[in-house]
């Protein structure tokens, strides 16, 4: 197996995992039934990514294409202290921080959809890089929805 590829679904797999605890914290700390709703959705849909990488057979895969594989540094664009956002205690820094991440999924997937030869599961991790960018676009109509808040008074606890 490919050490570039071994990196890149652990490394997607760890991001998987992070959204689900941060959308989790989010939904059980939030006292707005409309956060509280979608946060529990997103945490489904995470941990459903998390199922369909963990059950994809990496050994399959090739690389197909290795121009801008040396520019990739995976652990290093990762913030261990903030992987969890544990220090998030203000709503509105858990939504930028929740939007920051989506974001980062998607390019990921795209990465990978542009350097791995997939074949009939290439569909799929289409679809999970659509999804991200979708999760991305919520957080932010949340965001601008509840922007004329307080957001001080909307705390994780």
């Amino acid at each position: 197996m490919n050490e570039t590829i071994r990196v890149l679904f652990e490394s997607v797999l760890m991001q998987e995992i992070a959204a689900q605890k941060l959308y989790l914290r989010m939904a059980e700390q939030t006292s707005y039934d409309d956060l509280k709703k979608l946060f529990q959705r997103l945490v489904a849909e995470e941990s459903e990514h998390e199922k369909l990488i963990g059950s994809y057979d990496i050994e399959k895969l090739k690389l197909s294409n290795r121009s801008g594989l040396k520019k990739l540094d995976l652990v290093s664009d990762m913030d261990k202290n903030r992987m969890f956002a544990e220090d998030v205690k203000e709503v509105n820094d858990a939504l930028d921080f929740a939007i920051k991440e989506e974001q980062k999924q998607h390019d990921q997937y795209s990465f990978m959809i542009k350097h791995l030869n997939f074949g009939d599961s290439r569909e799929a991790f289409e679809e999970l890089a659509r999804q991200e960018i979708n999760h991305k676009n919520e957080l932010l109509k949340v965001k601008l929805e509840f922007n004329k808040n307080d957001w001080k008074s909307l705390r994780i606890n």
